[in-house]
């Protein structure tokens, strides 16, 4: 019983990370100093100056305390702002954007972290909701229900909260403001997320359910050339105060992407490019569409840390 409480705050954590829209040089900042300069904000440029015209709402977790030395949520919005117009070229003028401040024990900074959408994703009430059955279930199991039971009566009451995917998400340094992730999810890819889809039953019948087969994909060597010339553009676009030093090809892979009756299987490629400082970013790019959907650079900053056992029991996801 112990072990099904494990693993649903598990899944609750990262579902609660995926409403809140969870990752560089960086924009105009006063970084020796370690404190944001306002005074840079003057120098954004239209169209990211339509910021008056985007709604902001603050999905920080309750009991999370925005540090005196970190800039404000409305400095971290405009700086979110530039940085979805510099990579993607992308006006958010009229939509939403949520912003949530954390302080991560595994990370050498804090953050701020940014989810722009076209209508308002309602996070705080799906956030609240989802407590709200991680209760029950937690509740229903302690009172000795058969966990099967307790798991398929609960699975369609939390597949009802009503998530839907931003369009751009964004990682900052909290303090400095310096870019540290950033993608966009594509017309296809929020469909998928949006739909009840059989994988499992797609890749048992054409790959024998082996799902390493399944997702492993070439890339011909003449698309890889082309490819890393984008990578480096847009890292080069991440990495604005520095130069790029190296880049590598790190790997393919395929993603499902549900068609209406089927699926289609599409390459991915992602690629590692290090800048003269010895930051690593992590590019990820749709081959088909010639699309970038990811700029990692969070990978730079995590501590490492000791596994220890952590206490579960009647914990709540906060």
């Amino acid at each position: 019983m112990k072990q099904a409480r494990i693993l649903l705050i598990s899944i609750a954590a990262l579902a609660i990370l995926i409403m809140a829209g969870c990752g560089g040089d960086q924009p105009p900042s006063d970084t020796d100093s370690g404190t944001y300069n306002d005074s840079a904000q003057d120098d954004v440029q239209d169209p990211v100056s339509s910021h008056a015209q985007v709604t902001t709402i603050n999905i920080t977790h309750e009991g999370i305390v925005v540090r005196p030395n970190a800039m404000s949520m409305e400095a971290a919005a405009q700086v979110g702002l530039q940085y979805i117009y510099d990579i993607f070229g992308e006006n958010m003028a009229g939509m939403y954007m949520e912003l949530e401040f954390s302080d991560w024990d595994n990370l050498t900074r804090t953050l701020w972290h940014g989810a722009v959408s076209h209508s308002n994703r309602n996070t705080l009430v799906n956030r609240a909701r989802f407590n709200e059955l991680n209760d029950e279930f937690i509740a229903r199991l302690d009172a000795g229900e058969d966990s099967e039971y307790v798991h398929e009566d609960m699975n369609d009451l939390f597949q009802a909260i009503n998530y839907s995917p931003a369009r751009f998400y964004f990682n900052i340094d909290a303090v400095t403001g310096e870019w540290i992730d950033i993608w966009q999810t594509t017309p296809a890819m929020t469909q998928a997320m949006n739909e009840t889809i059989p994988l499992h039953e797609y890749i048992d019948q054409e790959w024998d359910g082996d799902w390493e087969v399944a997702f492993a994909i070439e890339i011909p060597p003449q698309e890889i050339d082309e490819l890393s010339q984008m990578a480096q553009e847009y890292a080069q676009r991440q990495f604005s105060n520095s130069s790029i030093a190296s880049m590598n090809f790190e790997s393919a892979s395929a993603a499902f992407v549900y068609n209406g009756g089927g699926f289609n299987r599409e390459a991915n490629a992602s690629f590692a490019v290090t800048n003269d400082a010895g930051r690593v970013a992590w590019v990820s790019i749709h081959v088909e569409s010639r699309t970038v959907t990811s700029i990692n650079t969070m990978s730079n900053d995590f501590i490492p840390m000791d596994i220890y056992e952590r206490h579960y029991e009647g914990e709540r996801v906060e």
